[in-house]
């Protein structure tokens, strides 16, 4: 795969976006909390800080100025969706509950994130931080219902990242809040938990790189950042154009009542401009073992690696038994190596009119039939990491 850009974007190479990138380069910051002991992703952690920043009475220098942005954040996506809910006064925060189980008398189950009880209404939450939503919804609503001893009003909400997956239908009637929305306020550098809340906006909003005199280049140069910016969003409608034809030629090869087939991390989703063809294997209902094909201008990545992480040296066993070369996976944002294998080698029989390349051979691409090949490469690893 070739993407190479138009000669009117050559002269950008030396324009005056290049100083703030090098800026950006030499920028060094310490890592979070949540960096530090690696759970920077983790959904439960994620939620649990959340309902402490929610609770006015925690000892923190927020009072309710959080609960009353996550209210006003649903009553926003209301007014945004025309509605036919009358405005609601919410009124006072009373109380929270975390992660609440419920077996109803059919005997189905289920587990919502949060429910915020609130003078006048019931909140239920159920919270995503990287996974794309699929949960017993309707479940969740006779919860709630039951809960619901006062008659009150009840607001049920997904929160979740921007451009996160939901296909759901039974969600459709559920609101949607963007942790990216919500955690926009700062806090006194001097509280105790001020390094708690920096490091959850960071974990979502992203660090705060710009300096005063890099937003000065950008005002001076306005059309070369137009120019860069459209450059950006044309090559990576072009990897997601290669990507949907990637997933096509998957699931023609995949026939399996159990697999998923995706795309994360289309332009503008995730801080992300590199899409990804996810290939996921589910068991009793949770995500189990995952392929990723990460598609670039340079080529075609893959990653395999099981969702939990409790399986990963005998992903990595089984991939080398195949005459897979694998290397751990260093993430390109947050600069650290996880445990996740990246195809590094591949076998015999998968090579022929493969091209690698990269300081660990970890790109690949093809002059003919780059498609198939790619998709065969994907389906290889996913049949060997799934034992199907």
């Amino acid at each position: 795969m070739s993407l190479n850009p138009n000669e009117k974007f050559l002269r950008l190479r030396d324009g005056s976006f290049c100083k703030i990138i090098e800026n950006i380069e030499n920028i060094k910051t310490n890592p979070t909390f949540f960096q530090v002991i690696g759970k920077e992703h983790i959904e439960e952690i994620m939620v649990n800080t959340l309902a402490f920043f929610l609770d006015y009475k925690n000892p923190h220098t927020f009072g309710d100025l959080i609960y009353r942005n996550f209210c006003d954040a649903i009553e926003n996506y209301l007014i945004e969706k025309e509605s036919e809910h009358p405005k609601l006064d919410y009124g006072e925060f009373i109380s929270l509950e975390k992660e609440i189980s419920f077996r109803n008398s059919d005997g189905e189950s289920g587990r919502i994130d949060l429910i915020v009880n609130c003078e006048n209404c019931l909140i239920g939450i159920e919270a995503k931080v990287r996974h794309f939503v699929k949960n017993p919804f309707s479940i969740y609503d006779k919860l709630l219902q039951e809960r619901n001893e006062l008659q009150k009003e009840i607001r049920t909400v997904i929160l979740c990242k921007r451009g996160t997956k939901i296909e759901s239908k039974e969600a459709e009637d559920w609101i949607i809040v963007n942790w990216e929305d919500l955690l926009i306020e700062d806090i006194d550098g001097t509280d105790d938990y001020a390094p708690l809340w920096n490091g959850m906006k960071i974990a979502f909003r992203g660090e705060e790189i710009l300096k005063d005199e890099d937003l000065e280049i950008v005002a001076k140069n306005h059309e070369d950042y137009l120019l860069m910016y459209k450059m950006i969003e044309n090559v990576s409608k072009e990897l997601e154009n290669k990507a949907e034809e990637i997933k096509k030629t998957l699931i023609s090869l995949i026939d399996s009542e159990n697999t998923n087939i995706w795309i994360w991390g289309r332009f503008g989703e995730h801080n992300c401009a590199e899409p990804r063809v996810v290939i996921e294997r589910n068991e009793k209902g949770k995500t189990k073992y995952v392929v990723d094909i990460i598609v670039s201008a340079k080529g075609y990545r893959f990653l395999a690696f099981d969702r939990k992480n409790s399986a990963q040296d005998k992903t990595d066993k089984l991939l080398k038994k195949a005459n897979f070369g694998v290397e751990k996976w260093v993430d390109f944002m947050d600069k650290k190596e996880t445990n996740r294998a990246l195809i590094t080698a591949v076998p015999d029989d998968l090579s022929k009119g493969l091209e690698q390349h990269g300081s660990n051979n970890e790109f690949f691409s093809a002059k003919e039939k780059e498609t198939e090949k790619i998709a065969s490469l994907g389906e290889r690893i996913y049949s060997i990491i799934t034992n199907s």
